[in-house]
């Protein structure tokens, strides 16, 4: 074999360190160090001597909030939040959807909407301008007893904010520029809910479980309801929806008492009057008897709901309740979810919980499901609800309810935004300052007979009001089958023949 030179000089230079390695002497052993003095050990520091220990069953909660009063009768709820920067505020007007005419549902959501359009001399953008500046975030919320308006931001600007807010409140323009575009946005908004069908669903079953009366129509109004609505209408409600006197401040962020009541009394001395605004009576509560069925032809799914009336925020078994609900439908692994999900494929999830204001509420299931499973699924979910009383729940299944709501809970003050939320719903259902604090403690004591018995008004499928909105030609053949009556309701809500459905979308002949 021919090898080239370069090749050869790596291979004798090997050699050559073998040979050299295997003719040198194996080297003395080392002499041994001298024996040191040991070294004198540290002491642990006594935060870390032990590993630490469970806390056992002590379930977090906040403390109670501050409650003041400012000269003009306005009550302030406070919650000081350690050294964050940041401040949430919210201001509960006393009076909410509820106060609506029942010709002109929406006057109190366009009227709250309309409020920082124009205010004191500044136009809408100039508002808006004014808060960006500030990094002050404004919204507004109408829930069905009362109506929220919202300031998040930075703590150092919270007098310029509030100021901003005060000007809102207290001098409104209500121009008739802003109410043509934001009444036309209304309309918009109503149109858009026609056509998609998890919101009609919702709407009618509200509908089928309070009638045209209080907590029935929805806040946000009708096409039709908007239109009967002119800014005469909008300017007279908001003499009534703003009236100060009963109205409620909820605060959290870093300011103390005695800064924020200054500021408070500074820009709002002049916040007074009474509401003369009427609430909706609750209409009589009136037994299903049909199925409502939205025709929504062609949708692959269907929107689900179930619903039956309960009392309202102030329930003598509102604890009892949570723990039901949370084996029921309120939690990933409870018996609605794990069957309708996990087990049968119907939906991507099924869900129930207590939808309650102050005078009235209603217990609801809702779902997304397949439409070829749509008779199934309302199937299988009147099967859960007879398992309640014929299967009461089991001692672990309790136990899990409890630990997910206690577990849950700090959640919900994740931030200062969430905290005054949490705080908000006080004033909002004429609870004490006592009521979040108290919650955890109140919701361990649920006992598992105490949670049975709950579970027992809600194990007829008979009493619940039902509204599909989906494919009418899959969902009311699968509906029949399982011996229900149904009724159809246009996109409109008015009682009437399903659409024709389109050649297109029909089966061709072969």
């Amino acid at each position: 074999m021919k090898m080239s030179r370069w090749t050869a000089v790596p291979i004798l230079a090997l050699g050559l360190l073998g040979c050299s390695q295997s003719a040198q002497k194996p080297a003395a052993p080392a002499e041994k160090p001298a024996r040191s003095q040991p070294e004198k050990a540290e002491v642990p520091d006594p935060r870390y001597a032990e590993l630490p220990k469970p806390r056992g069953e002590n379930p977090w909660a906040p403390p109670p909030p501050s409650v003041f009063q400012l000269k003009g009768g306005q009550k302030v709820w406070r919650l000081e939040q350690g050294p964050s920067p940041l401040f949430s505020l919210h201001l509960v007007l006393p009076r909410g959807a509820s106060s609506d005419p029942r010709d002109k549902i929406g006057l109190t959501q366009l009227t709250a909407d309309l409020l920082d359009e124009g205010a004191g001399g500044k136009t809408a953008l100039e508002i808006a301008d004014a808060l960006s500046l500030l990094a002050t975030d404004y919204s507004v919320s109408v829930q069905q007893d009362t109506t929220l308006l919202t300031l998040n931001g930075l703590a150092e600007n919270l007098d310029a904010s509030l100021a901003l807010l005060s000007l809102i409140v207290q001098k409104p323009t209500l121009s008739q520029a802003e109410f043509d575009r934001r009444r036309d946005h209304a309309v918009a908004v109503a149109l858009s809910r026609k056509d998609e069908p998890s919101s009609r669903m919702r709407e009618e079953l509200s509908r089928a479980v309070f009638g045209d009366g209080y907590s029935g129509p929805h806040s946000g109004g009708t096409v039709e309801s908007l239109k009967r609505i002119r800014l005469a209408d909008v300017r007279a409600h908001a003499r009534g929806l703003l009236a100060g006197q009963e109205a409620e401040f909820v605060f959290v962020g870093p300011t103390g008492e005695a800064e924020l009541q200054s500021l408070l009394e500074k820009h709002f001395s002049g916040f007074r009057g009474k509401s003369t605004l009427k609430t909706a009576p609750v209409a009589p509560e009136i037994a299903p008897t049909e199925v409502i069925v939205i025709p929504f032809r062609g949708a692959a799914q269907s929107a689900l709901g179930l619903a039956k009336r309960t009392r309202g925020a102030d329930s003598p078994d509102y604890y009892q309740e949570l723990v039901m609900n949370e084996r029921v439908g309120g939690s990933f692994t409870s018996r609605l979810n794990m069957v309708l999900r996990e087990e049968k494929g119907y939906t991507y999830g099924a869900h129930s919980g207590f939808q309650r204001a102050r005078e009235a509420g209603m217990f609801t299931i809702m779902a997304s499901v397949h439409a070829q499973a749509t008779g199934l699924s309302v199937q299988e979910i009147f099967r859960q609800l007879d398992r309640l009383c014929r299967e009461p729940f089991e001692e672990q299944e309790h136990k899990e309810a409890v630990s997910g709501l206690l577990l849950g809970y700090p959640l919900r003050f994740e931030s200062a935004g969430d905290t005054a939320a949490q705080l908000a719903t006080l004033p909002m259902y004429g609870r004490g300052p006592e009521f979040l604090a108290q919650w955890p403690k109140k919701v361990s004591l649920v006992t598992l007979a105490e949670a049975r018995k709950a579970a027992e008004a809600f194990c007829d499928p008979r009493s619940f009001h039902i509204v599909v909105a989906g494919d009418d030609t899959l969902v009311v053949p699968e509906l029949e089958k399982l011996g229900l009556r149904t009724t159809l309701l246009t996109r409109e809500g008015e009682a009437g023949a399903a659409p024709e459905t389109p050649k297109s979308a029909g089966t061709s002949a072969h």
